[in-house]
């Protein structure tokens, strides 16, 4: 057993190289991974956002056409309450007096004012749901941004974590044949310098 052990670990020494590179191109392609899953994830959130934006929208415009339709009743009802009002007044014969025209002319005023007002509600609310549709497309624009930053971040991060990770592996390898005293533990000083630099440096130019 002690000698299988020594074995694989002197081989694990003189394939070091080899070994973390692989490890290192895993390690690299799993940040990249879970880089794309980042960005998959902001563009769900935007179309998340921006659902709720065209809902907020056609709130918006369903708000202002309720609000066009009960002003122009209201305005209506006002023409016909004026019109009773005239035909009172003249049915009393005050209609030509400067206090009738004085009267009708502020009950015309409130009417009017009446009519106005509900404009004024409707409009702001209906700009409220604009504004609530603006920031949810702000929201989705903002998602989709932090996504493709953290897939463009990932290439950078996979390739430091690469070069991380093959150097913890060959070295641990390295010093695992070594402590095993196995003859295959280094492939003989400068050589394996060499191989060590020739690797890492395609390892770079990968990257």
């Amino acid at each position: 057993m002690a000698a299988t052990a020594t074995a694989i670990a002197a081989w694990a020494a003189a394939n070091s190289s080899a070994i973390a590179l692989t490890a290192a191109a895993a390690s690299a392609a799993a940040t990249v991974a879970s880089g794309y899953s980042s960005y998959k994830e902001g563009k769900e959130q935007q179309k998340a956002y921006n659902i709720n934006a065209d809902i907020l929208r056609q709130n918006a415009a369903r708000k202002r056409l309720e609000n066009s339709l009960n002003e122009d009743i209201l305005r209506q009802e006002n023409r016909e309450k004026l019109s009773k009002a005239r035909a009172a007044m003249s049915e009393a014969g005050v209609i030509t007096s400067a206090t009738t025209s004085g009267v009708l002319g502020q009950m015309g005023a409130e009417l009017e004012q009446n009519a106005m007002n509900m404009r004024y509600q409707g409009e702001t609310e209906a700009v409220n749901y604009m504004n609530q549709a603006a920031m949810q497309s702000y929201y989705g624009k903002a998602a989709a941004a932090s996504g493709r930053n953290a897939f463009k971040m990932s290439f950078l991060k996979a390739g430091i974590n690469a070069i991380t990770t093959y150097v913890g592996v060959n070295s641990g390898l390295s010093n695992l044949g070594s402590a095993a005293g196995g003859s295959k533990a280094f492939i003989g000083g400068s050589r394996q310098a060499a191989l060590d630099a020739s690797t890492q440096a395609r390892l770079y130019s990968v990257l």
